[in-house]
C-alpha cells in the first residue's frame, strides 16, 4: 500500500515538475499529507490528514485568484470580480481538475472512508490540500504558477458558459447601454416557488418562475433579453 501510494504520488507530482524523491523529510511530508483521508490518519495515529492543508490552500487559492483577477480584468467592477472568482474556485471546477490530474488516485483512505454506503470528501478538497503543501514545500512563487495554470484550463472549460450566463449578458448589457445594474425583487409563492422580477431604470423588463429564486431571475433575466433584442 505505501509502495503504491507514494508511486502515484510520486507519478502525480512530476505534472507539475515535482520530483517527490528529492524532496526532504519535511516537504515529502506536506505532499504525504495533502493525500490523506482522515479515515486513514484515524487507523495511522503517526500521520495527518489533509484537512488543515486544505484550510490553507482555500486561503491561498482565494488570494491568489483575487490577484489574478485584479491584474488581468482591470475594467471588471466588485460585484463582476467576485462572480468569476466564485466561478474558478466552485467545487465543481476544482473537482474537474482534481479528476483531470488523477488526484482521487492518489487519496490514501482507511476502512471507515466508505461506511453506511457514504464516499469520502469532494475531490476538489484534494487541489485545495495540494495548494497548501505546496505553498509550504516550495512557496508562494512556485505555488502561484500552479494556480495560474489551474485557472487557465478551468477558464477554458468553463469560461464560455460564465459569460453566457442570462443575467451575466443583461447586466453587461444594461451597464453598457444605461450605466446602471439592473433590479432584481422576488416572492416567495403559495406553491414554494419563487417569482422574480427584473427592473431596468423602475420599468418592469422580464418575469420568471422557478423553484429557486436563483432560477425565477435567470428566467426573468433571459424574459428581459428576449424583449429587449426586439426593441
Amino acid at each position: 500500500m505505501k509502495i503504491n501510494f507514494e508511486e502515484n504520488l510520486q507519478n502525480a507530482l512530476l505534472k507539475f515538475g515535482i520530483n517527490f524523491q528529492k524532496l526532504d523529510e519535511q516537504k515529502r511530508r506536506y505532499f504525504c499529507n495533502a493525500f490523506t483521508h482522515s479515515s486513514y490518519s484515524n487507523e495511522h495515529k503517526n500521520l495527518e490528514s489533509y484537512q488543515y492543508l486544505e484550510f490553507l490552500g482555500d486561503s491561498v487559492l482565494g488570494f491568489v485568484v483575487s490577484d489574478f483577477i485584479f491584474d488581468n480584468y482591470k475594467n471588471f467592477g466588485e460585484g463582476k470580480a467576485t462572480k468569476l472568482k466564485s466561478e474558478i474556485v466552485d467545487k465543481n471546477a476544482l473537482g474537474f481538475l482534481s479528476k483531470y490530474y488523477g488526484f482521487p488516485n492518489c487519496l490514501r483512505t482507511g476502512k471507515s472512508a466508505f461506511a453506511n454506503g457514504k464516499g469520502i470528501k469532494s475531490d476538489s478538497d484534494l487541489i485545495e490540500s495540494f495548494i497548501g503543501a505546496c505553498y509550504k514545500a516550495c512557496g508562494l512563487k512556485f505555488t502561484k504558477e500552479i494556480i495560474y495554470h489551474f485557472i487557465d484550463k478551468i477558464l477554458k472549460k468553463f469560461h464560455n458558459s460564465i459569460n453566457e450566463h442570462p443575467k451575466t449578458k443583461l447586466q453587461e448589457l444594461v451597464q453598457s447601454n444605461w450605466g446602471c445594474r439592473p433590479r432584481y425583487e422576488d416572492q416567495a409563492l403559495n406553491n414554494g416557488k419563487f417569482e422574480s422580477k427584473v427592473f431596468i431604470n423602475n420599468n418592469l423588463y422580464g418575469e420568471g418562475i422557478g423553484q429557486s429564486k436563483k432560477e425565477s431571475q435567470t428566467k426573468a433575466a433571459s424574459d428581459a433579453l428576449k424583449k429587449m433584442a426586439k426593441i
